[in-house]
């Protein structure tokens, strides 16, 4: 009996990952010692930063399949990383604000995009996206100042709240066919952005999703179906083309019928 209550009060007491040091001063997290997978939390940051797939604890290696939330915000020193195939998920502003990155290369391992995972990495200009992604999530790309194109792979459903936000520079982007929703403000503050294709899929475009892009005057909606929508444009200027056949629907929509078709 009082080896189990001991077993329980043990098991209550463990922590649920294990910190420790990385003989190169990174930090990593234990995810589960049955699969021996482990996350980076940062550390050793030099000018340029390589991920190792997999490192060794005492008797044992462990495969590396993340990025931890915040492992390197703020990492000002920081001018690239290379993240390796066997990475599946990129945590919650794991990046965020390393304002000298200026190419991100994802492998098609990675299925998950943390939250400002890149936010304010004001120097990108190049981003790789793996298709086996399913949502750009919120802020994802928010303020990356020298952001000019992105192409959204085949398998993303959902671009999220303020995803591309302020993305001063962005000119062009590729929206997939498996697109169905595009959130509010996700393209607030493009002031370059000119035009854009929304594919027949989507079928809801969040409230503000293109204000403040100044530049913008072709908007192609190629949903036979209107998407529902609210106030998603305020530059002066912008028009709507949408498929022939489903003019009149467009029209008689009560939000639609508010912009030039």
């Amino acid at each position: 009996i009082l080896s189990a209550m001991m077993f329980g009060l043990w098991t209550w007491l463990k922590p649920e990952k294990l910190e420790f040091i990385k003989y190169n001063n990174h930090r990593y997290h234990i995810i589960d010692e049955d699969s021996m997978t482990c996350e980076i939390a940062g550390g050793n940051l030099n000018n340029s930063i390589m991920i190792e797939p997999n490192i060794s604890f005492g008797d044992h290696t462990y495969k590396v399949t993340a990025v931890a939330d915040s492992a390197y915000k703020d990492s000002v020193e920081m001018r690239s990383v290379f993240i390796p195939k066997g990475i599946q998920r990129i945590g919650d502003s794991a990046f965020e604000q390393c304002i000298y990155f200026t190419t991100v290369n994802l492998p098609n391992t990675v299925t998950s995009i943390g939250k400002a995972a890149f936010r304010r990495c004001v120097s990108l200009s190049s981003v790789s996206l793996p298709n086996t992604i399913r949502e750009i999530p919120q802020l994802a790309f928010g303020t990356c100042l020298n952001l000019q194109s992105i192409s959204i792979p085949e398998g993303v459903a959902s671009i999220g709240l303020d995803a591309f936000i302020e993305c001063l520079e962005l000119r062009h982007i590729d929206l997939p066919s498996t697109l169905t929703s595009i959130s509010r403000g996700a393209f607030w503050s493009c002031h370059r952005l000119d035009q854009i294709h929304i594919p027949a899929s989507v079928s809801f475009i969040g409230e503000y999703a293109f204000f403040h892009c100044y530049s913008l005057k072709d908007i192609y909606v190629h949903a036979t179906t209107p998407p529902a929508i609210t106030s998603i444009v305020n530059a002066p200027g912008v028009t709507f083309h949408v498929p022939a056949e489903s003019l009149n629907d467009y029209l008689n929509d009560m939000e639609w019928r508010k912009y030039p078709i």
